[in-house]
C-alpha cells in the first residue's frame, strides 16, 4: 500500500510518518510532499493509493490537489487533515472527491481509522476494476471468438462470402495466406471453454505480432489451424515463420500461399494451403514450411507397394492366420516402421483406409455388429495416434484391429483384479475430454497396453478406447440437449480438437448428427 502524505507544515507531517509506521502495516511504503505542486510530481510518476493532504498549503492547495487526483488517479483514495477554523474547506474538499478528514491536532487513534476506511476504499476500487477488465476481455474475447466461427464457417464452405465483414476484420487486397498448425495445450475438459479461448487468443496474438498483421483467424471446425494474412513477400512470409516457429513451442507446420486479388477466392486458397500441407507433411516432421513453389510428391512408394500384398493380405485374413497378417501389415507393408523410412503421413491414412476396406470386406458377413462398430473406433483411433505423433500408441492399436477382425484364440491368461478395472474406469471418469490413450492409462497403472486391453474388454465387455469415446459422446450429448453452447464449442469441451472427426464419431455412435442431434432436443423442448 502507497501512501502519500501532503503537507507544509514539517513536525505535522513528521508526526504522521511516524504514527503511521508505528501501525507496523504490513507492505506500506510513505511518501512526503511539503505542497500539492510537489505531491503531483511524486503522484505523476510514482502513483500512491492514499493521498493525505493538508487544505491550506503554498503554490497548490489541497483542493487543487484532490481535484487533480480524482481526474488523474482512478484508483486513488484522498482524505484531508485540517483544523477546526477550516471546515468549509473541508465540505469543500468532500464534494471535490475526498473521502474523509481528520482534525488537527492529528490522533492516532483518528489517523488509523482514516487509513483503514481509505485502505478499504482502495481495496474495492481496485476488485471493481479488476472485474470490469476481465469482462472486458471476456467480451473482446468472445467478439474474436465469433469472427473466427464466421471466418471458419465462410472458408469451409457453411457461409457464403460476405467481403465487408471480411475487409472490416482487417482482410485487404491484395493478401497472402498461411495456413499454421498449432498444438494446442488446454485441457478442455477440466479448465472449460474460457481457457481454450485464452490459449487461443494468446496464439492469435503473438502471430498478429510477428507478421504485423491484424488478421489472424483461429480455425474453430479445425482446432489446431491458424489462419494469416499478409502483403509480405514469400521469403519474409518464411523468414517470419521461422521466426515464431524458433520462438516458442507448440507450432507444428505451415503452408504459404501466392498472392490473391480477389476475397472470394479466400475459401479455394484455403483448400489449397491445407492439401499442400496434407501431401507433403511427414511423420513425425518438426516445423516444416511449405509453399505453392514447391512440387508434390510424383509418387508415394509404400502406397504403390502396399498394392502388391492386399491379394496375399486377403488370403490370409480369411485364413484368420494373424501371425502372417501381422507380418504383412507391420514388415512387408511396413507400417511397423513408419519412423525409420520417414513415411508420409498421407500415404500411412490411405494405407490405413486401404486395410480397413480389405478386413470389411473379408468379415463383413462373419463378424458382429458391436465388433464392427470397435474395429471402426480402433481404426479412427489409429488416425489420431498418428496426428498426436504417438507411434507406440498407433502400433499397439493396429495390433488391437487385427486381433479385433480376425477374433483368434487368445492364449489363456490369469483373472484381472477387479479392484483396477474400476480404478481405471475412474481415472477415465475424471480424465476421458484429455487426450489419453490406450498406452498413457497402461502406464499410469504398471501394466502393459495389451494386457489392460483384454482385461478390460474381458471385465466390462467392451472395448478400453470405445469405452472412452462413448464416454465423450454421452458428455457431448449433455451439452446439445442443455441447448447452451455451440456445436464447436461442445465438440471442444468433449475432447475433440477437430469438428469434422467429432462430427464423425458422433453420427456413428448416435445414429444422428450432431445438428440433426440438435435439431431433435429442440423439438422435444
Amino acid at each position: 500500500m502507497k501512501v502519500l502524505i501532503a503537507e507544509d507544515e514539517y513536525w505535522v507531517r513528521k508526526s504522521i510518518v511516524s504514527m503511521l509506521k508505528k501501525e507496523e502495516l504490513s507492505d506500506i511504503d510513505i511518501q512526503e510532499a511539503e505542497n500539492g505542486e510537489e505531491a503531483i510530481v511524486l503522484l505523476e510518476s510514482n502513483p500512491a493509493d492514499i493521498i493525505l493532504t493538508d487544505i491550506e498549503m503554498p503554490f497548490v492547495d489541497g483542493i487543487r490537489l484532490i481535484q487533480w487526483v480524482k481526474e488523474n488517479c482512478p484508483y486513488s483514495v484522498a482524505g484531508v487533515i485540517s483544523g477546526y477554523s477550516d471546515f468549509p474547506l473541508v465540505k469543500e474538499a468532500l464534494l471535490n472527491g475526498a473521502l474523509d478528514y481528520i482534525l488537527k491536532p492529528v490522533k492516532r487513534e483518528s489517523l488509523k481509522e482514516c487509513v483503514d476506511k481509505m485502505a478499504a476504499a482502495v481495496k474495492e476500487k481496485q476488485s471493481n476494476a479488476a472485474r470490469m477488465e476481465r469482462q472486458q476481455k471476456s467480451e473482446t474475447m468472445y467478439q474474436s471468438y465469433l469472427q473466427d466461427i464466421e471466418f471458419s464457417r465462410y472458408i469451409t464452405a457453411r457461409q457464403r462470402h460476405n467481403s465487408v465483414s471480411m475487409e472490416s476484420y482487417g482482410v485487404k487486397t491484395p493478401f497472402r495466406m498461411i495456413l499454421i498448425r498449432y498444438k494446442s495445450k488446454s485441457e478442455a475438459g477440466k479448465n472449460g471453454m474460457n481457457s481454450i479461448l485464452e490459449e487461443k487468443e494468446r496464439v492469435k496474438d503473438s502471430l498478429k505480432n510477428v507478421f504485423n498483421t491484424k488478421a489472424v483467424f483461429w480455425n474453430t471446425y479445425r482446432g489446431q489451424e491458424y489462419l494469416v494474412f499478409t502483403e509480405d513477400n514469400l521469403l519474409y512470409c518464411r523468414e517470419k515463420t521461422s521466426l515464431i516457429f524458433a520462438a516458442q513451442e507448440g507450432f507444428l507446420c505451415a503452408s504459404i500461399g501466392e498472392k490473391q486479388k480477389n476475397l472470394q477466392d479466400i475459401p479455394s486458397e484455403y483448400r489449397n494451403l491445407l492439401l499442400k500441407i496434407v501431401k507433403n507433411i511427414r511423420y513425425k516432421s518438426q516445423n516444416e514450411i511449405f509453399d505453392y513453389t514447391q512440387p508434390d510428391p510424383k509418387q508415394y512408394i509404400h502406397l504403390v507397394q502396399t498394392e502388391q500384398y492386399l491379394t496375399p493380405l486377403k488370403k490370409e485374413l480369411e485364413s484368420r492366420n494373424l501371425e502372417q497378417v501381422y507380418k504383412i501389415v507391420m514388415d512387408y507393408i511396413g507400417l511397423g516402421k513408419i519412423c525409420e523410412e520417414n513415411w508420409y503421413l498421407f500415404e500411412v491414412k490411405q494405407i490405413i483406409q486401404r486395410l480397413k476396406s480389405t478386413m470389411v470386406k473379408v468379415f463383413q458377413r462373419d463378424i458382429s455388429d458391436e465388433d464392427m462398430t470397435e474395429g471402426d473406433s480402433l481404426f479412427d483411433s489409429m488416425e489420431q495416434a498418428l496426428d498426436r505423433e504417438n507411434t507406440r500408441e498407433f502400433l499397439e492399436l493396429a495390433t488391437q484391429v487385427l486381433k479385433t477382425y480376425i477374433q483368434s484364440e487368445q492364449e489363456p491368461e490369469d483373472q484381472e483384479p477387479e479392484d483396477l478395472i474400476q480404478k481405471v474406469k475412474r481415472y477415465v471418469e475424471e480424465n476421458y475430454t484429455d487426450n489419453i490413450s490406450l498406452s498413457s492409462i497402461a502406464e499410469k497403472f504398471f501394466v502393459t497396453p495389451s494386457y489392460l486391453s483384454r482385461s478390460f474388454k474381458k471385465t466390462e465387455g467392451v472395448n478400453l478406447i470405445s469405452y472412452i469415446t462413448e464416454k465423450k459422446i454421452q458428455k457431448a450429448k449433455e451439452y446439445i440437449e442443455k441447448g447452451e453452447l455451440k456445436l464447436s464449442e461442445i465438440a471442444f469441451l468433449a475432447g475433440y480438437d477437430d469438428y469434422t472427426y467429432f462430427n464423425k464419431v458422433f453420427k456413428r455412435y448416435t445414429g444422428y448428427s450432431p445438428k440433426d442431434y440438435q435439431a431433435q432436443c429442440r423439438k422435444t423442448d
